[in-house]
């Protein structure tokens, strides 16, 4: 589905709470530069493949060599996989940048239609939920990184327990080293870099699932904007009125389902990426949880992978809603008392109306609250497969 042409110089006026987190992470450009980012921007990724690359390769190693052993670390096994499902939710978020940026642009158009009501509000709202989000993120992995390190010595008993020794402990990310690492200051830096990761990259699995509630959100908004458009184009008397307002609400009906289009097809793989990994990962958790290791850090970590998947869920949920009700916004309003063109007019947007809108996760399934439901009940099923 194509995009709307661009304008270069309209300022993005969605997302600015979570826009900024992304750059902080490096995985955005500036702003004003997000619909054509500069060297700067470049430099930025580059960056970002270096942290993510020495990150997820290495705890790749170690979780071939801990399968290859039937090792029984769930705790690691689960940070492993929850590393890697955001190096590849990141990876096409990245690669997505660009029709992203796009519907943001889109999003904050309002020369055709008028800014919706209660836009300010909702933006206000959703720009402190996400400040919200990131400060329980940060502070969960800052706990969670501060036990690991104080479990050294119990990490180090377990491993020879396990006799397995493919890690340094310490670490949040089980890393496969080469080389010796337990002496000042070189476990220092590794453990500078694990937190400096950690912050910048190990969150972005929730704030991608976020971003796409906000952008779900903000088009329900537009959704709720046509059906009161609607209800005041047949108030009027004057037929000329109501022919020319009811093309206006066409072409916004029109404009919002491409939009929804655009949104599916943007993030319809990350989506996926995220539906099928997040199963393992919380199972690998509740497999943690229940041997009673680091049962709080992991019910902390299960809560962000379950919130971050009722985001998305969520987000599709209000979509498909919203996009039913314009059916009753329009049967709701005065059209028998407009002429017969704009009936036939109405009748052809009630026929659109019919078939509902909605976000998907590739093959998988359709973004809404059930799929939410179906992906909880994996994670058991995986768990009870890992405990037999």
């Amino acid at each position: 589905m194509p995009h709307p042409p661009q304008n270069p110089g309209r300022k993005i006026l969605v997302c600015l709470v979570n826009r900024k987190i992304f750059e902080w992470s490096l995985v955005w450009p500036a702003e004003g530069t997000e619909l054509n980012p500069g060297f700067e921007y470049k430099l930025k990724i580059a960056l970002c493949c270096i942290l993510i690359i020495f990150t997820v390769i290495p705890s790749g190693v170690v979780l071939f060599f801990m399968i290859k052993a039937h090792d029984s670390l769930n705790a690691n096994i689960s940070a492993i996989v929850a590393s890697d499902t955001v190096f590849y939710m990141l990876f096409l978020f990245l690669r997505k940048q660009h029709d992203i940026a796009l519907i943001l642009d889109n999003l904050s158009d309002f020369t055709k239609f008028g800014k919706p009501h209660g836009f300010d509000r909702l933006e206000k709202m959703l720009n402190i939920f996400a400040k919200v989000l990131t400060a329980y993120e940060i502070l969960s992995m800052t706990a969670y990184k501060y036990i690991t390190i104080n479990r050294k010595a119990v990490c180090k008993r377990i491993q020879i327990e396990e006799d397995f020794k493919g890690y340094h402990c310490g670490l949040g990310i089980p890393r496969f080293i080469p080389i010796g690492i337990e002496f000042f200051p070189v476990y220092e830096l590794f453990i500078m870099y694990d937190f400096v990761y950690s912050f910048l990259i190990s969150k972005m699995c929730s704030q991608i699932a976020y971003h796409v509630l906000e952008i779900a959100l903000h088009t329900v908004q537009r959704i709720e904007h046509l059906k009161s458009m609607i209800i005041e184009t047949f108030d009027s008397q004057n037929c000329s009125v109501v022919s020319e307002n009811l093309k206006k609400c066409i072409s916004y009906h029109i404009e919002i389902l491409n939009l929804v289009s655009n949104i599916d097809h943007t993030f319809s793989t990350i989506m996926l990426v995220h539906f099928l990994l997040t199963s393992s990962v919380c199972a690998f958790i509740e497999m943690t949880i229940a041997e009673g290791r680091q049962v709080l850090m992991g019910c902390s970590h299960m809560a962000m992978w379950i919130t971050a998947l009722y985001f998305v869920c969520l987000g599709g949920q209000r979509i498909m809603d919203a996009t039913g009700s314009v059916a009753d916004a329009l049967w709701a309003s005065e059209w028998y008392n407009s002429d017969t063109s704009c009936q036939k007019a109405v009748l052809l947007m009630l026929q659109r109306s019919q078939k509902t809108s909605r976000l998907t996760a590739g093959p998988f399934g359709i973004l809404q609250l059930p799929l939410f439901v179906s992906v909880i009940k994996a994670s058991y099923s995986i768990l009870c497969v890992l405990t037999s």
